[in-house]
């Protein structure tokens, strides 16, 4: 769904299985954003949150329960730029680029069940 979303823009996208790939990933290319889901591999997305933060790239956590409320604001509270229901919605990936690249990182995000943005 990422690939399909961004392709209307010409961003490149990449998909990494593992923990390691991703942090190889973020070594070696520039990133607008990086899509996690909670489990990565050997890791989970707080591990990828922590690489991410170095190289200050904001991340979007990718959940597939949102009515989970205790791990949605855990998410945020770790600095992550915003939650989406997982599968996501064109829509959602959108919109969160959008965000990431105008430089709003300061503006964390999350989408509520009917897909509609809530600021917290």
């Amino acid at each position: 769904m990422i690939e399909a979303a961004t392709q209307p823009w010409m961003f490149e996208t990449m998909v990494c299985s593992s923990l390691e790939d991703a942090s190889g990933a973020l070594d070696e290319h520039e990133f607008a954003v990086v899509f996690c889901e909670e489990r990565c591999g050997e890791g989970t997305y707080r591990d990828l949150l922590s690489l991410a933060r170095a190289r200050k790239v904001p991340v979007v956590l990718m959940i597939s329960d949102p009515s989970r409320e205790a791990a949605v604001q855990e998410a945020m509270t770790l600095g992550t730029f915003g939650v989406i229901t997982d599968p996501c919605s064109r829509k959602d990936v959108q919109w969160m680029v959008i965000r990431a690249t105008q430089g709003k990182s300061h503006s964390r995000l999350r989408f509520n069940s009917r897909g509609g943005p809530v600021r917290k």
